[in-house]
């Protein structure tokens, strides 16, 4: 059985970007790797992407970096602040320069009472996140390195073509923080896969050239 996900968050509320101005406190902008939020740092505030590309992560007591997925624009980031006075857990980190709407919890709640249909699809929303997290539980705690990688590469390549994105731009370190595998394990299974011509790599980017082959390395069960 295929279960379907996706690391790629990308406009879900875009429909109701209208919306989200309105009841904005303020719109922000982010340069290029800027620590939007992270643990330790008192935040109750959401933020609906309007431009770029922002990472979620979440880091142990030795440093070490756990890559969770990325928001892109149309949707929203930081939901754990719609529980009031509750620590933050995972770190916003933008990726490229970036653009938001910022809003307090207290606006996004007035934002579901207001909208009916808003209420529904930030529900399908949380749905949505909470089933990546539960899926990528699953994917570190049962599947091999090889099929780690492979699945991340598959869901990209599902997520590519409805997005029109024609290669993944990131390093080998930064998908072996997104799977949970060593930099020297990636570097590795890069190699099975371009000698079974599947995949081409560069310079921090990687290229899928044959997904059915691919997908016989994956593991969604």
């Amino acid at each position: 059985m295929f279960y379907s996900t996706n690391f790629w968050l990308r406009d879900d509320l875009k429909a109701f970007a209208p919306l989200f101005k309105d009841f904005a406190i303020s719109t922000q902008e982010f340069d290029r790797n800027t620590i939007i939020r992270c643990p330790g740092y008192k935040n109750d505030n959401l933020y609906y992407l309007i431009e770029g590309l922002v990472k979620a992560s979440m880091t142990n007591i030795n440093g070490l970096e756990k890559t969770v997925g990325y928001h892109m624009p149309g949707t929203l980031f930081g939901l754990e602040s719609l529980v009031e006075n509750q620590d933050t857990l995972v770190t916003f980190t933008s990726v490229t320069d970036t653009r938001c709407y910022e809003l307090s919890n207290i606006s996004v709640k007035n934002m579901i009472l207001e909208d009916k249909m808003f209420a529904i699809k930030i529900a399908e929303y949380y749905c949505k996140v909470l089933r990546l997290m539960c899926l990528e539980t699953a994917n570190q705690c049962f599947n091999s390195a090889t099929a780690r990688v492979a699945n991340f590469l598959y869901m990209y390549h599902i997520s590519s073509s409805n997005n029109g994105f024609n290669h993944l731009y990131l390093t080998q370190e930064e998908v072996s923080s997104i799977v949970n595998v060593s930099r020297v394990q990636v570097a590795r299974i890069y190699r099975l896969l371009r000698e079974k011509d599947i995949i081409d790599t560069g310079r921090g980017q990687v290229t899928i050239t044959d997904p059915s082959k691919l997908y016989s390395f994956c593991n969604f069960s």
